[in-house]
């Protein structure tokens, strides 16, 4: 199933759609993160983005991937212009890459509470 496994990325592309996600102008993209549905009280999935609350409360946009010798994580705090993006060339270990991905993401919110 290539539509599933087919599309190929780098950072340079994820970084560049994390900061368009900051934009507010962009309306098309803050569609993406609207919330569809609802699971519980701390998340929702939108339409290209699961909606999980940090640890401070804060609405994180997340999504992850994987594909034969492949696995990514990526997850953007809009209102904090934040974001992390992690892909490894070792297929199947999406819960420790997102698990690393979450850590990051709260040690950052974390520091901006320090500041």
């Amino acid at each position: 199933m290539c539509g599933a496994g087919g599309i190929v990325s780098i950072t340079e592309d994820l970084s560049k759609f994390a900061y368009a996600q900051f934009d507010p102008k962009n309306k098309e993209l803050a569609l993406t993160r609207k919330p569809t549905f609802r699971i519980n009280e701390d998340t929702a999935i939108g339409m290209c983005w699961h909606i999980i609350k940090s640890r401070n409360g804060k609405d994180l946009y997340w999504h992850n991937g994987g594909t034969g010798g492949y696995s990514s994580s990526m997850a953007v705090n809009v209102e904090e212009k934040t974001a992390v993006i992690i892909l490894s060339n070792v297929a199947s270990i999406n819960d420790l890459i997102d698990g690393l991905c979450f850590e990051l993401m709260n040690e950052m919110e974390n520091n901006r509470l320090q500041q």
